[in-house]
């Protein structure tokens, strides 16, 4: 009996270390917590934020030495729709729900989801689609849903 106990509070130890293991790979803002994948070895960050300064940060666990920013929305969760542009790959039209439709990928005029990467912890504006970019542990997807004149900082650095 006393071994059975010990190896139940074995197990909800290594329980919690795996729940608390993704630290600040919470959700900020609407749906769920926790990490996608987190028994995984290694994390990469999704940050969104909308018009109006609403903010999500979703976390997923991978295995590999990187993930690719297409595995890495996909499996973050956020729902979104893309539109397929030559040489670019799919750009994003509509995320986590902004706006709510839309007929042109990026309207002339009209607010438009600018994509950021994260490098030497500063983001930089990315020079390709999200579908081949490769993100190592830690590294985070940044998307800003900006309005079409002006230039606002990038979204907030993910919590890690």
């Amino acid at each position: 009996m006393r071994a059975l106990g010990w190896i139940g509070a074995s197990a909800s130890l290594a329980l919690a270390i795996v729940l608390f293991g993704c630290g600040g790979g919470r959700t900020v803002g609407t749906a769920g917590t926790g990490c996608a994948n987190a028994q995984d070895a290694h994390r990469a960050y999704v940050v969104v934020e909308h018009l109006g300064g609403r903010t999500v940060q979703r976390c997923v666990g991978f295995n590999g030495a990187t993930i690719s920013g297409a595995t890495l929305m996909r499996e973050s969760g956020l729902s979104y729709q893309t539109q397929t542009f030559s040489g670019l790959g799919p750009a994003v039209c509509a995320l986590d729900g902004q706006p709510a439709h839309y007929s042109t990928c990026f309207p002339k005029g009209q607010p438009y989801w600018a994509l950021y990467v994260l490098k030497d912890h500063h983001w930089v504006n990315a020079s390709t689609g999200f579908a081949s970019i490769k993100i190592g542990n830690g590294g985070a997807l940044g998307w800003e849903y900006e309005p079409s004149s002006g230039s606002p900082p990038p979204p907030p650095l993910p919590k890690t």
